[in-house]
């Protein structure tokens, strides 16, 4: 990598303002942006396990490996990855056993943002302190939409901030949302009857 500029930097200069590499910029340096530091420095997160209340868990939301982020998902192999018919969230046995939390067991998810309902999967690939719940679960809401409104199939958003990664960037600031989690009884919420598009049918052959 970069061979022609470790062999001649000055007759090959790379596409940054001094040619060189840079660790520190002026462009970020000189800008209005606050919150933006010009070199590499530790941020302390809005949220997170450093600041967390008694009780919290840090929910990270990964890419699932049924399906392309929420493509597809009332059929065919991410309908068949759900558990009880909600989405499920990887837990810590160790979190698990804190909250009287099985395998399979339905639980609430909820923070001062939204909640939503999910099927524990007890998992020592999740570290203590972190819970893992799959982004792209289609968004069914317990009665009217709208804040307040409960997820009953299992979808991060309800409960994620729409803050930006910071005022120059913009971007979605996932993967740092402080929630609480706890055992429901399946009689205390509804059941999920997830609603499929027209034309799409809830069965059918598998491509």
């Amino acid at each position: 990598m970069f061979e022609d500029f470790r062999s001649d930097p000055k007759a090959n200069p790379l596409k940054t303002p001094s040619g060189k590499i840079e660790i520190w910029s002026r462009f970020i340096a000189d800008s209005p942006h606050e919150d933006v530091h010009p070199h590499p420095r530790w941020v302390e997160p809005r949220e997170w396990l450093g600041s967390a209340e008694v009780a919290q868990l840090h929910m990270v939301s990964p890419q699932p490996s049924s399906r392309l982020h929420g493509q597809l998902d009332g059929v065919g192999v991410s309908k068949r990855s759900k558990i009880k018919g909600r989405e499920p969230v990887r837990i810590n046995p160790e979190d698990a056993a804190e909250r009287g939390i099985g395998d399979g067991d339905e639980v609430r998810i909820w923070n001062e943002r939204g909640e939503c309902l999910a099927t524990a999967s007890l998992s020592e690939n999740v570290m203590a302190g972190v819970i893992a719940l799959a982004t792209g679960a289609w968004y069914n809401p317990e009665g009217r939409s709208g804040k307040g409104s409960r997820d009953l199939h299992g979808n991060p958003n309800v409960l994620t901030s729409n803050v930006p990664t910071s005022t120059l960037s913009h971007a979605p600031a996932q993967h740092s949302a402080l929630v609480f989690v706890e055992k429901i009884a399946r009689s205390a919420y509804p059941d999920i009857h997830q609603k499929l598009p027209k034309g799409i049918a809830r069965e059918g052959p598998e491509t």
